[in-house]
């Protein structure tokens, strides 16, 4: 399914702030970057996808090829997308730090041993 590609047919999203959880790992970050487009929500076969440049709809055949779904798109302003995106990527990284983070199963003690010991033999910690 494809919108027109008439700007004034196709719906607008007036502010988008956050996309829920279940939609984040949809489509890869880098292609949500590349394209400056979100999942935002969903429907029985049908993703909605917000979208801040409406030349990007020519890229419908290929988002529905990797979802398995079908396409209705959204417009939304660039800047949101670009804040949205950012909001995204700053999430990402901290589920990176976190799950890197302090192994728990360790004593502190244990770990500056550890440490120390990687030190004396001149490996390096990031």
């Amino acid at each position: 399914m494809v919108n027109s590609l008439d700007n004034d047919t196709l719906p607008r999203l007036p502010i988008i702030r956050r996309v829920p959880t279940r939609y984040q790992r949809i489509l890869p970050l880098t292609l949500m970057k590349q394209l400056q487009c979100s999942v935002v929500g969903a429907a029985t076969g049908v993703l909605t996808i917000a979208i801040s440049d409406s030349r990007h709809i020519a890229t419908s055949a290929s988002l529905e090829k990797i979802t398995g779904r079908r396409i209705f798109f959204v417009l939304v302003d660039p800047a949101c997308m670009r804040l949205l995106i950012t909001r995204l990527e700053r999430y990402e990284h901290h589920k990176c730090r976190e799950a890197l983070g302090c192994p728990y199963y360790l004593h502190r003690l244990q770990l500056l041993a550890f440490h120390r010991f990687l030190h004396e033999h001149r490996y390096r910690l990031p």
